[in-house]
């Protein structure tokens, strides 16, 4: 867990020198960010499972997001 966090910060410090230059942001940053966010999430769900703590199954979570989300069908 302290791995991903130890990435959220050198992501957050990179943006921050980046965001300094001039430049902005790329759909690969975003990704990026949207990978260790995902990573950070499914590690607290298993550090709050292995406490004892009640926590939704991934999968059912996974599911209604969906559902509360429709794409739009335009391109």
């Amino acid at each position: 867990m302290q791995s991903v966090i130890g990435e959220l910060v050198k992501r957050y410090v990179t943006m921050n020198l980046r965001r300094d230059n001039d430049e902005g942001v790329t759909e690969d940053d975003v990704a990026e960010i949207k990978h260790d966010i995902s990573a950070l999430r499914y590690e607290l769900i298993d550090v709050f499972r292995n406490n004892g703590m009640t926590v939704p199954s991934t999968r059912s979570t996974r599911q209604s997001s969906r559902r509360r989300r429709p794409r739009s069908n335009t391109c």
